[in-house]
Parts: structure tokens; sequence; C-alpha cells
């Protein structure tokens, strides 16, 4: 398993989510009954954690069981997450453009290495499903409406989490998080924030968590590129990509959070 990407957790109940952090974190794990050319479909699994947690290496997202009892190619990847995958920065110049977005291009770069080498692993590339839960949903719902994500995938599934990116309206207030944070890091440019390490970051960004909370405060943004128009409506007026998709709701899910709760912890 890959180093989990930069994020911070107090009282970590998702088991090793930040055992091993790294910013070189952008892998991707591969289960499948067997190497042969049998062509299985392929599960393309988004991890959830509210843009800000979570990673692929959580023992919870195992995919053996799932590869053998289903005799499915089983993919899982890592994405960047927090001001490293969602800290827009566009007002600096056109080079940041995307930056708002990273974390989904990510997704995107992975699921164009699945299409290109999924066949040696005896998956089928043109049987591939993305399914996401929470976040991972959210992402589902935009890379369904994004142009650079069109023919990646067959099918998607979303669990508990529908696409949620900031509109163009909120540009004002990604333009005031971006000047923030670059004053509670100490820096001047964006080129000076990439100087600072990641433990410096994750001081950072904990004390921006601190003053907005860390649900919310980075989530995909409509940037006009990557992301050109509001995901919902796009897939709603079924002008995103067209494909068999499966909506649901994990009954469970906000148990964790009254857990930590009860527990006196904090995420």
């Amino acid at each position: 398993m890959s180093a989990a990407c930069p994020q911070s957790v107090d009282g970590d109940l998702t088991e090793n989510n930040s055992a091993v952090i790294a910013e070189d974190c952008l892998a991707l794990n591969v289960w499948t009954p067997r190497i042969d050319a049998k062509k299985r479909p392929v599960l393309f699994w988004i991890h959830g954690g509210a843009y800000v947690v979570g990673s692929s290496r959580n023992t919870w997202y195992d995919g053996a069981h799932l590869a053998a009892r289903g005799d499915v190619v089983v993919v899982t990847i890592n994405y960047r997450l927090g001001a490293w995958g969602f800290l827009s920065l566009s007002s600096f110049g056109p080079e940041y453009r995307d930056s708002a977005n990273v974390g989904l291009l990510d997704e995107i770069a992975a699921l164009r290495w699945v299409l290109q080498n999924i066949g040696r692993f005896g998956g089928d590339p043109e049987n591939i499903t993305i399914f996401g839960e929470s976040a991972g949903a959210s992402s589902v719902g935009a890379l369904l409406a994004m142009p650079a994500s069109k023919g990646l995938f067959s099918r998607a599934i979303l669990e508990s989490g529908v696409p949620s990116p900031r509109t163009l309206e909120g540009f004002d207030k990604q333009n005031r998080l971006a000047k923030q944070s670059l004053e509670i890091a100490g820096v001047r440019s964006p080129a000076e924030l990439e100087s600072k390490s990641m433990a410096e970051l994750l001081r950072f960004q904990q004390t921006l968590f601190s003053t907005h909370g860390d649900l919310g405060t980075f989530v995909p943004s409509i940037d006009g590129h990557s992301i050109p128009e509001q995901p919902f409506a796009v897939v709603s007026e079924g002008r995103g990509h067209l494909v068999p998709i499966l909506i649901g709701t994990t009954a469970e899910e906000m148990r964790y959070f009254s857990t930590v709760e009860d527990l006196g912890l904090e995420r």
C-alpha cells in the first residue's frame, strides 16, 4: 500500500489512514482473481472523507474479497486532499486555473491508467464502473460532467453523496480563502507556499480548519475549465456522460461521527 495523502486526523478511528502519510501518495491498488484474458468487469473505488481525510490504504477498502466473490477486478486509488487537492489559487495567474480541482484530476489520471493497463490484470477496459461514498460519491457526480473524464468509464454508482462543487458565485469566497491561507502560511505567493514542508503545510491547514471547520472548507469548484458548470445540472438535464447510474444511501454513515463525539475525540 502506498502512503496516504497528507491529512490531519486527531483521534483517528479509521484505522490506518494517517499511519503513513507523504506527498508522494498518488498510487492505486489492483485486486484481481487471476491475471488472464477473461476481461472481467472493473470496479474503480473512490474513497470518502469530506475531501480532507481518507485513503486507499484503509483496510476497510481491501478489495480482495469483492474481487474473489464477484469475479471482478477491483481498483482503489488515492487523490490529493485538503489544500493539496482543492485550494483555489486561480486568482494568482492562469497557471493555477485547475488548482481548485486537482484532486479530481488525480482521479481522472488514475482512470486513464486503468483504461490503458487493466487488461493486463484480467479486466475489461470497456466495462469500468466508478463508485464512491460520501466525498467519493460527490467525486463520481463531478466526473459524470467533467469533459476530461469522457470515455473513461461505462457505469457509475453514487453512495450517500451528490455532485456539489462551489459555484462561480463562490469565487469571492475562494479568493478570500486563498489569501487567508497564504497569510497563515506566512508566504506571499503560491510558489512560496510550494516551498513549505508537508509538516508546515499541515500546521497551516489545521489553523485554517480551526477557523472554518474541516467539513466544506476544501471542495471541488466550478472553475470554467476542468468543471465548466454545475455537475448536478449537467447530469439532471441529460448533458453529462450518458452511462447507467445507480444511486444509494449509506444508512449508518453518521454513526462514525457520533461515536467520535461520544468518545470526546475530534477528527
